[in-house]
């Protein structure tokens, strides 16, 4: 699940409080996508919001850069992001999803290899990012 924020949107209550809530939620599936709209900010201003996200984003910013991008500033680093990251998120759960599960059946991890299937591998995933536009 990725969140993309506005972050004029931390000023609004109930919008706050979702996203303070969704930062409790570390699974390895979940990202925060912060979208800075193209008006140009001075940089105390902008200071000032990335001050209110992190108070905000106050465990997500310290985990993995995948899990929050505070880098946003066009519509073709979001649609690169987004991308990225999709994929990125989709490893994780493949990873933690193969540390869980091996070959419960006898001989059949034998059959595979005999047949040229690594079980160890991480299948290769590709996503919409990939082509150009």
């Amino acid at each position: 699940m990725i969140l993309l924020v506005d972050p004029w949107s931390i000023h609004i209550k109930n919008l706050r409080e979702i996203m303070e809530e969704y930062d409790k939620i570390n699974f390895v599936n979940c990202a925060v996508l912060v979208a800075w709209n193209s008006i140009r900010l001075s940089e105390a201003q902008r200071k000032k919001y990335e001050t209110e996200l992190a108070r905000v984003f106050k465990f997500r910013q310290f985990h993995k850069p995948i899990y929050y991008v505070d880098t946003i500033a066009s519509d073709e680093d979001l649609r690169t992001t987004l991308s990225r990251t999709l994929v990125k998120l989709q490893n994780n759960v493949i990873g933690a999803s193969e540390l869980q599960q091996g070959v419960k059946r006898r001989g059949l991890g034998e059959k595979a290899r005999r047949k040229g299937i690594e079980l160890r591998r991480q299948p290769i995933v590709t996503g919409p990012g990939h082509r150009r536009r």
